[in-house]
This record gives structure tokens, C-alpha cells and sequence, in this order.
């Protein structure tokens, strides 16, 4: 085997899409790319939750579980690096802080913030998939980015 297939850095920073799926797992048209785990903007991310929790450590206290979740938004926005196909009228784009392109929402990482603040099951399929080193290399049986289930447009 060439090292090359197991160079987890090139791929994460290469990064992938994403395909979200509704809440009985049927795939829909939406997809949201990211980079992974072994990205640089994942570690720089990940060393200033590190650093958060140790200078709370540091003054005595923990970060409670509403400030840690605040943080792992964060490094999921940060991780973000655009979408398609992710439709909302103007009321849900005013409420996330977005703007519309026709119905397609505009990507920004502030948006991506509040998307995943509001759309827990989007968040729990990204976070999930940004950590799956073998879907970014290409050697998971069924990768973050594909399926074999039925779609739904």
C-alpha cells in the first residue's frame, strides 16, 4: 500500500460534501462541504476549545454544556466551506442572518453558525461526517458523501 492513501491531511484539507439526509434517512439534494478532521482550520479550531477549557479549568470553573456546544458550532462553521441546494424562504434566511440568492441561501460562516444552532439533525450529520477520516479518504463502505438509499428531491 502507497502511504499516499493513508495522507488523511491532503484529503481533510481537500475536503467533501456532504449529503444530508431528512429524519428517516432518505437522502436529499442538499450538501454541505466541509473539511475534516485533520485540517488545519480543525486543529486550530479544535487547540482554542482546548485552550477555553483550560484557562476556565485554570480560574476554576468548567465551561457548562451550553458554552462547549457554543464552541463545537463554531468548529463545525469554521470547517464549512460552502453548500447547494439549501433552499429557504425569506423569513428562515432573515431568521438565520442570511441573505437569498432566488431560494438558495447565501453561505457565510456566521450563517453556517446559525444553521447548525437551529437544524441540530444538519449538525449531527456534518460533525459526525467531519470526523470520518475514511470518507475523506475514500475507504469507507458507505462515505458521509454518497448512499445507496433512496433520494428525495
Amino acid at each position: 500500500m502507497k502511504l499516499t492513501q493513508l495522507d488523511t491531511i491532503s484529503a481533510c484539507e481537500k475536503g467533501m460534501s456532504v449529503t444530508i439526509r431528512d429524519a428517516d434517512g432518505v437522502e436529499t439534494d442538499i450538501r454541505v462541504h466541509i473539511v475534516g478532521v485533520d485540517s488545519a482550520i480543525y486543529r486550530d479550531e479544535s487547540r482554542r476549545i482546548d485552550a477555553r477549557k483550560q484557562l476556565a479549568t485554570k480560574r476554576g470553573k468548567e465551561l457548562d454544556g451550553d458554552d462547549l456546544e457554543e464552541a463545537y458550532i463554531g468548529l463545525l462553521a469554521a470547517c464549512t466551506t460552502g453548500w447547494d441546494k439549501l433552499e429557504a424562504d425569506a423569513t428562515l434566511a432573515a431568521d438565520l442572518g442570511g441573505e437569498l440568492d432566488g431560494e438558495q441561501l447565501k453561505f457565510s460562516r456566521e450563517v453556517a453558525r446559525a444553521l447548525y444552532r437551529r437544524f441540530p439533525l444538519i449538525k449531527g450529520q456534518v460533525f459526525a461526517a467531519l470526523l470520518d477520516r475514511a470518507a475523506f479518504l475514500g475507504n469507507a463502505s458507505e462515505p458521509s458523501s454518497t448512499s445507496s438509499k433512496p433520494k428525495r428531491g
